[in-house]
């Protein structure tokens, strides 16, 4: 019980970036998980162009690397 304790201590005494960026990765990390990798240009015209630059930038952030699969991709 003093463990979880002190891992909760521990947690509060990190700066509040720290914590912010835990959040904007977790964040990222759920929109690339159900979101699609790519849109049909075409549907889309420009919009779809720039949101595939968007999706990529969120992938860059969740840190999706290795095996790592969008919506689209499993």
């Amino acid at each position: 019980m003093d463990s979880i304790t002190g891992l909760i201590a521990m947690a509060d005494q990190l700066p509040a970036w720290v914590n912010a960026i835990t959040v904007l990765i977790t964040a990222c990390a759920g929109i690339a998980a159900v979101t699609k990798t790519t849109v049909d240009d075409d549907a889309m015209g420009k919009l779809g162009g720039i949101w595939n630059i968007v999706s990529r930038l969120i992938n860059t952030i969740a840190l999706n690397v290795g095996k790592a699969k969008n919506a689209d991709d499993a």
